[in-house]
């Protein structure tokens, strides 16, 4: 498991490379962990062990239940354009990546000694690194080319945006027809 983990943190689109046919279970385990551990660092208000434990569960649940979502998405869509299902594999895989958000504390705790700017910076590059590590693993999984894959992980959200921007239109038409009754 330190192994994996050194070769992951060190070259990480290399051990993608190499182990894509694998679960990396004990990896996805890790990234989704500290994951939910960083974001309850990052909003907890209050310095309680305790607060920090349930926000972090809850950050696990909402993070799990959201890439379940996105994975379901992206593996109905791939399967759509003649690719083999993999959800199950695209699942443990996308968790890997957040392995990389245990930097995200520091470059919290770094806005009061420098400047907001290298702060948000150093998030911005972490997140831009967790994303596109992302979109590398869907590449590598469904071997389709950097397009397609780009096309397959922004899939979750413009389905969610469309559903979204219906229910409103939806919404909208009901509220002017009951106002228009009204008046």
């Amino acid at each position: 498991m330190i192994k994996e983990l050194y070769q992951f943190i060190t070259s990480p689109k290399q051990y993608i490379y190499t182990n894509i046919n694998n679960l990396p279970k004990h990896l996805a385990y890790s990234g989704i962990i500290i994951y939910a551990l960083t974001q309850g660092l990052a909003f907890n208000l209050t310095a309680s062990f305790n607060n920090l434990l349930f926000l972090s569960a809850i950050y696990l649940i909402l993070n799990t239940i959201a890439m379940i979502v996105s994975v379901s998405f992206i593996d109905f869509f791939a399967q759509i354009t003649n690719c083999k299902a993999k959800s199950k594999t695209l699942f443990f895989w996308m968790f890997t990546p957040y392995i990389f958000s245990a930097l995200f504390v520091p470059a919290q705790l770094l806005i009061s000694v420098w400047s907001g700017l290298l702060s948000l910076l150093i998030t911005w590059i972490l997140i831009a690194t967790i994303v596109s590590l992302q979109l590398y693993i869907i590449k590598q999984i469904y071997n389709v080319s950097s397009i397609k894959g780009f096309m397959l992980y922004i899939s979750p959200i413009l389905i969610i945006t469309s559903i979204l921007f219906i229910s409103l239109i939806i919404i909208g038409r009901t509220l002017i027809n009951f106002i228009s009754l009204i008046i």
